[in-house]
């Protein structure tokens, strides 16, 4: 058993980075969440690979890079491209590009910081026992995880509107026509907008929480919002 999560990533000074939440707090205090955010989902997934390590499965944990440049800013993680076009043909090249190699895919975003290892596990063992696709649903009507076990057509990646309201409706609807697809029983809110930072201040007080995620809360308490 082989295990990729590519967590889709931009890099400062490389690419724009949290624009809309940028204009509530201002570029550096998004840029220092953005950082904080990186560092929370890093260790929450070398903790998963560590655990997948002792059950006999191998894990790869890849940064997929939105632009070419700046791989500095970028460590322990193996670093892999995203392809020209849309965010469907995007996700779409990529799964491709991984599915081949192994037998479980993860995408992941890098504005959750609150995810936890559980989520994860709940992914993996929905694919072994009974799942082609999983998705953890966001608050926003997208999805903050994805997994997938089966082989995919990048056409079917196409034709969504992603960043609206409907996206996991009419992924899901799209990905039922060759599979099955389970949702996690946990809805997240990605952090776009300055809104956002007190609901993930409130999940993350409520969570059994790692250094980093520790580090994010003391950062957002101290914005004062």
């Amino acid at each position: 058993m082989s295990v990729a999560i590519a967590v889709f990533v931009k890099t400062p000074d490389i690419s724009p980075i949290k624009t809309r939440l940028a204009k509530g707090i201002g570029k550096a205090n998004a840029l220092e969440f953005y950082h904080r955010s990186i560092k929370a989902v890093q260790e929450t997934l070398i903790e998963f690979k560590s655990l997948l390590h002792k059950d006999g499965i191998e894990c790869s944990l890849y940064w997929c890079l939105a632009k070419k440049g700046g791989e500095e800013y970028w460590d322990n993680f193996e670093l892999i491209y995203q392809p020209e076009g849309g965010l469907g043909d995007r996700l779409g090249q990529i799964y491709s590009q991984l599915k081949p190699l192994h037998e479980q895919v993860y995408f992941l975003g890098s504005d959750a910081p609150q995810l936890s290892v559980k989520q994860l596990r709940s992914t993996h063992n929905a694919l072994i026992n009974s799942k082609d696709f999983v998705f953890g649903p966001a608050s926003d009507g997208g999805f903050y995880l994805f997994g997938g076990k089966k082989a995919l057509e990048p056409s079917l990646w196409q034709g969504v509107s992603y960043s609206e309201s409907t996206t996991l409706d009419e992924l899901e609807t799209k990905l039922k026509t060759v599979g099955k697809v389970g949702l996690l029983d946990e809805t997240l809110t990605d952090v776009d907008h300055v809104e956002d930072l007190n609901p993930l201040l409130s999940y993350l007080s409520n969570m059994k929480t790692h250094g980093s995620q520790m580090n994010l809360m003391e950062w957002i308490k101290n914005q004062n919002l």
